[in-house]
């Protein structure tokens, strides 16, 4: 059989200076094209990726100058940390989220992650 990689990437805007992105790597190995009663299928192993992100400033607003790196710092590290944890824990319940949705897509319970 043959082997497949797949890559798909999305992000969503969280505010204007946080966005969220998500990374899933679907990977199938010994790839067989098989006939199903409903139809051709493929037949293989598959392993599933998840990688996710909270990026900040990502129109890089706040890297023009030294001065605007050092607020940047300052603004994340003090003034918008409790703002960011919360963008990290709706991240990875929307992650988990696709999981579950590519896990039922899938109809398996033998998706490596």
């Amino acid at each position: 059989g043959k082997d497949i990689k797949i890559i798909l990437l999305g992000d969503k805007k969280a505010d204007d200076y946080a966005k969220f992105e998500i990374v899933v790597k679907i990977k199938v190995e010994d790839a067989k094209e098989v006939e199903f009663k409903k139809g051709a299928g493929l037949k293989g192993s598959i392993s599933v990726g998840f990688e996710s992100y909270v990026l900040r400033d990502y129109e890089n607003e706040w890297e023009k100058t030294f001065l605007l790196r050092f607020i940047r710092a300052v603004y994340d590290k003090f003034i918008i940390k409790d703002k960011l944890e919360k963008y990290r824990n709706e991240l990875e319940d929307e992650t988990q989220d696709i999981y579950r949705k590519i896990k039922e897509f899938l109809g398996t319970n033998k998706i490596r992650v």
